[in-house]
């Protein structure tokens, strides 16, 4: 028997509905872990500790630890019945023990991974997910019996368009999909309209002729890939080329208008660096960044670094004007620029990379996320007494 409910641990599930029903768990995922995520990326102190999941859970407010638990629990409920109806439709049998222990594994393993990251369950995790594609696309016995439906076809169009082929096709649904972009399940908003569109707009319109639908919604999609493919790779490139163009014609025109660019470009970075910290001292072996440890505490993981960078760019341009000879850049003062509390001189931020580690591409990936050292629990002044 066909079962395409979101919520079901009888029967069986054809591929389309069973990846709909991903993603549709997937997006309840975005939006409970979204607490959890903001949580981990303003108080990691090196890109390592993003992965660190076990670690994460055990020091985040309870709230946020809850949220996600909550998610996690709705997403192996739901998807325990999803694999089960989708092993179900394979195999072409009623659901039974064997299928229930096997979708059970399969459906624990990505949070042995989350709870216990090494190199077995990582092994585990990647075995998971070969089985997980195989179900996906391994027709099935059950589904595969039934006559091919027409409006069961991906919509280019609504999965670029997404609200706004919805309002030229009157299906309003669509409009959900809007504050979607602004959070991480916007990409999966596009997919559920890419995958729904035609049963959407076939409902809407209700043609006579769906061949006549279908060329339609065909010569939509033409439309929508050729923006997108404007939107997404065209366009940037030709702004970076006129903007280069630009350059080059005005250091051409005015030869010193380059000079006044790099001075512009200089007097943004030192008023830029004035403003966030409140002295800094540049040295051979070390450039020292003094910053209020609440004003750090308040910053997100990307604003540190950032501020690491800028520092360092800066104590680069300012060696090139101090130094004779100096030959060294942005990145030779990333090892040296390091950022401490004007309260009481506690180191809070550093990039410290020790090449000696890299041995491989797998070694160079973690030497390079434990190189970002932050400390997001620095010691903080005493309020001011309150008049």
């Amino acid at each position: 028997m066909i079962n395409n409910k979101f919520v079901a641990y009888k029967g069986c599930i054809g591929r389309r509905e069973y990846f709909l029903n991903s993603v549709y768990i997937a997006m309840i995922n975005s939006f409970l872990g979204l607490p959890l995520s903001f949580w981990m990326v303003t108080h990691s102190q090196t890109m390592f500790d993003l992965f660190n999941f076990k670690n994460i859970l055990t020091n985040a407010p309870i709230f946020a630890s809850f949220f996600y638990g909550f998610s996690c629990l709705i997403a192996a409920a739901i998807g325990f019945g999803l694999v089960a109806r989708r092993l179900s439709d394979i195999l072409g049998v009623e659901t039974n023990a064997r299928i229930y222990v096997f979708a059970g594994i399969m459906t624990l393993i990505p949070y042995l991974w989350i709870l216990n990251t090494n190199p077995l369950t990582a092994l585990l995790l990647i075995i998971n997910v070969i089985f997980a594609l195989i179900i996906l696309f391994t027709p099935g016995k059950v589904t595969g019996e039934l006559p091919p439906d027409e409006l069961k076809r991906f919509n280019w169009g609504a999965f670029w368009g997404t609200w706004i082929w919805g309002l030229f096709n009157k299906v309003y649904i669509t409009l959900w999909a809007l504050p979607l972009y602004f959070t991480p399940a916007g990409f999966c908003a596009s997919l559920v309209c890419g995958i729904k569109g035609n049963e959407w707009a076939y409902e809407k319109s209700k043609p006579e002729d769906i061949e006549e639908f279908h060329k339609g919604q065909r010569n939509q999609a033409i439309v929508w890939n050729i923006l997108a493919g404007f939107l997404i790779l065209i366009l940037p490139a030709l702004l970076f080329f006129l903007i280069i163009a630009f350059m080059v014609t005005s250091a051409i025109k005015n030869p010193d208008s380059l000079n006044q660019f790099i001075n512009k470009t200089e007097s943004v970075i030192e008023m830029i660096i004035d403003e966030e910290f409140d002295e800094y001292k540049l040295d051979v072996n070390e450039n020292r960044f003094y910053i209020d440890p609440q004003e750090w505490v308040d910053k997100s993981f990307d604003e540190r670094y950032n501020l690491l960078k800028g520092a360092a760019t800066f104590a680069a341009l300012k060696k090139q004007k101090t130094i004779k000879d100096y030959n060294g850049s942005k990145t030779t003062e990333m090892g040296i620029t390091k950022i401490y509390s004007s309260y009481n001189g506690e180191l809070l931020g550093e990039f410290n990379m020790d090449a000696g580690e890299i041995k491989d591409f797998k070694s160079a990936v973690k030497t390079m996320m434990k190189a970002i050292k932050f400390n997001t629990n620095p010691e903080l002044p005493p309020p001011l007494p309150q008049e």
